[in-house]
């Protein structure tokens, strides 16, 4: 089994990194964005943004929270990227320049419940298929 490369509190700083960065970026004001449209022509580019920034906030916490004895991290953190996500569109509601939005709320779930199951994924395909044992900080592979 090795390591996890980074110390629980370098895992957890990097969460809260990109939890700020998300913070901040959710309450600048945008200025003039036009109508882009994102990957396949349907939704716009911001649904896209909003599902890529969720996914890493959800990676990010379920790699801290993977050597912990929590049970079910990764689960454990699309749901606190979710309900984060959510608290921020409550905060986009108050301010003049921003809009809240479902579609956004939609597309952050769905970023932050499919990196986790994209990485639960990959770490039961490891070599050694098993959970980590303990909280000691070790992984599957």
């Amino acid at each position: 089994m090795s390591r996890l490369p980074l110390s629980a509190r370098a895992r957890l700083g990097l969460a809260l990194a990109v939890a700020a960065a998300i913070g901040v970026g959710s309450v600048l004001d945008p200025g003039e964005v036009g109508p882009a449209v994102g990957p396949l022509g349907r939704l716009g580019l911001d649904v896209w943004l909003h599902a890529a920034a969720y996914a890493v906030l959800s990676a990010a916490a379920g790699y801290a929270l993977l050597a912990t004895a929590r049970v079910r991290p990764l689960a454990t953190a699309a749901v606190l990227a979710t309900g984060y996500g959510l608290l921020l569109e409550g905060v986009q509601y108050g301010l003049p320049y921003r809009t809240l939005a479902v579609a956004d709320g939609v597309a952050n779930a769905l970023g932050a419940a499919g990196a986790a199951a994209v990485l639960g994924l990959l770490l039961r395909a490891g070599p050694a298929a098993e959970a980590p044992s303990g909280g000691d900080g070790t992984l599957p592979f």
